[in-house]
């Protein structure tokens, strides 16, 4: 992969943090990190089996200052800036969860 080094980690560092974060307290955490190349394009999917996000929550996820939930810590930037870090690289990002499974974040850059 050839690109910003700084964003990418920027990136990677905000979702990992999230897996870890967001831990299911009731089951050992788990948390995968998978790049694949999708032709022209590269994916970077970040999955874990944390608590999930409530679902009227999602469509505000990368959004300033979102957070999820009350047990949220952060400023809620982390997304956001995750978005952002996408966007300047010319991808996008995207978000599936379920409350009780996990979380899967996929970044998507060319």
């Amino acid at each position: 992969v050839y690109s910003d080094e700084f964003l990418l980690l920027a990136i990677l560092k905000t979702l990992v943090l999230n897996a870890i974060d967001f831990q299911d307290a009731t089951r050992p955490p788990h948390c995968k990190i998978q790049l694949q190349n999708a032709g022209n394009q590269w994916a970077l999917t970040v999955s874990d089996n944390g608590s999930g996000i409530n679902p009227e929550f999602i469509p505000k996820a990368f959004d300033m200052f979102a957070r999820g939930s009350n047990k949220s810590r952060g400023s809620g930037l982390g997304l956001y800036t995750a978005r952002l870090a996408a966007e300047k690289l010319g991808g996008t990002i995207s978000l599936k969860s379920e409350v009780g499974t996990g979380t899967q974040v996929t970044v998507t850059i060319p």
